[in-house]
């Protein structure tokens, strides 16, 4: 089969019956999970097993071979339809949630949010008159949930950064050694009388804020 558009696959997903605020999320995945909108591309074909088919379609749904021909989810025969396979990617999101699909996990269906919600606005425009333009204002309201959640992307990874460098323990003697030289300073500053002077300097600093808190 040719490959698709994807305005064809956002429609493709309508009539799959996903609901029009995430048929720009399933877009994208669809998008970077399959790389050529062919429905007929098959993936993941080196990790076959007894049990497991390769992936399949649009969604890139994996099959099981006890399904293959019997109509269910994972059928990697009827799979290759794009209205089927978005149906059962549905089936599967309901179930599994986002998470089912590595492109998502990773992050890399962000790179064709952008391509997903025009392509939902155009799907929807050319199934309906749309005089009201819900079409871009959908893409709109989906565009903006995809940099709220690119935003929170990045800030988890930076919260990840954190705690890994916390967990190393050679950052910890870093620390240690840090802590310890602010100590040896003060002492050596006490010592030389240096101490004196920053503790006048403090007090001073006290009493002026001291005096502004009065007024």
């Amino acid at each position: 089969m040719t490959s698709l558009t994807a305005v064809q696959v956002a429609t493709a997903a309508h009539r799959g019956g996903w609901p029009l605020p995430l048929i720009p999320f399933a877009v994208a995945i669809s998008l970077a999970e399959n790389g050529d909108s062919d429905p007929d591309k098959l993936g993941d074909t080196t990790i076959t097993t007894a049990q497991w088919g390769p992936s399949v379609g649009l969604w890139q749904i994996r099959s099981l071979n006890d399904q293959k021909g019997r109509g269910g989810p994972r059928d990697e025969i009827a799979n290759h339809d794009p209205v089927t396979n978005a149906r059962n990617a549905y089936t599967i999101f309901k179930q599994q949630g986002w998470a089912a699909w590595t492109d998502y996990r990773n992050g890399k269906y962000l790179r064709y949010i952008v391509k997903a919600t025009q392509a939902l606005a155009q799907a929807v425009k050319d199934r309906f008159a749309d005089p009201l333009d819900i079409g871009s204002k959908v893409a709109d309201v989906a565009a903006g949930a995809a940099s709220v959640a690119t935003s929170a992307r990045e800030g988890l990874a930076y919260v990840d950064a954190g705690r890994k460098w916390l967990a190393d323990r050679h950052n910890w003697t870093r620390i240690a050694w840090f802590a310890g030289g602010g100590v040896l300073l003060v002492g050596a500053l006490m010592q030389s009388g240096a101490g004196d002077k920053v503790a006048s300097i403090a007090g001073e600093a006290g009493k002026l804020a001291v005096t502004k808190g009065k007024r």
